[in-house]
């Protein structure tokens, strides 16, 4: 499965596509002064836009939110905050779960932030584009852990979370392990 195009082209069309509900959801939250929905949301949205394409195994709300079904075993963490909070995104998204986390926040400074991300966090930008609802400027993006080359031998976690590794594309075009 390649990560951007099996995953983040997709999901972002869905979410640029549903921006105007997405607006709705901020200025609930904004007005109750409460921590609301963006998240479920996200993971609303996200399922919607795979749903045709790839199949889950399991939705979580503990752990990584999603599972994908077949030989990749695939697992997906989702974090969406109407903030771009790196420590939430990376710290608590990507490197504790050491799967892909597909993001969504504030884009209003995104470029310089997600730039500063690859060497803060150790990890790697698949992609990530801004895109606006009528009053807000919004960035959806997808990270992984960064895997170091080494000795041609994988971290046992990752093994576990991508068991056929070499055949995702999107790393296999990039590492050269063996």
């Amino acid at each position: 499965m390649d990560l951007k195009k099996d995953i983040f082209e997709p999901v972002t069309k869905r979410i640029k596509d549903q921006a105007e509900s997405l607006r709705g959801v901020k200025l609930f939250a904004q007005y109750h002064k409460t921590k609301i929905g963006i998240e479920g949301w996200l993971k609303v949205e996200t399922v919607a836009a795979l749903s045709e394409q790839v199949k889950l195994s399991r939705i979580m709300n503990k752990s990584m939110d999603l599972v994908f079904q077949g030989e990749e075993n695939l697992h997906l963490e989702l974090k969406a905050a109407t903030n771009l909070a790196p420590d939430w995104i990376c710290k608590d998204g990507t490197l504790k779960y050491k799967c892909p986390c597909l993001f969504l926040g504030d884009g209003s400074s995104a470029e310089t932030e997600i730039t500063s991300w690859k060497t803060k966090y150790d990890i790697e930008v698949i992609g990530y584009e801004i895109f606006f609802d009528p009053e807000n400027r919004w960035v959806i993006g997808i990270i992984t852990p960064k895997v170091k080359q080494g000795k041609g031998t994988l971290p046992i976690l990752f093994k576990f979370y991508f068991p056929n590794f070499l055949s995702h594309n999107i790393y296999s075009q990039r590492l050269d392990l063996f």
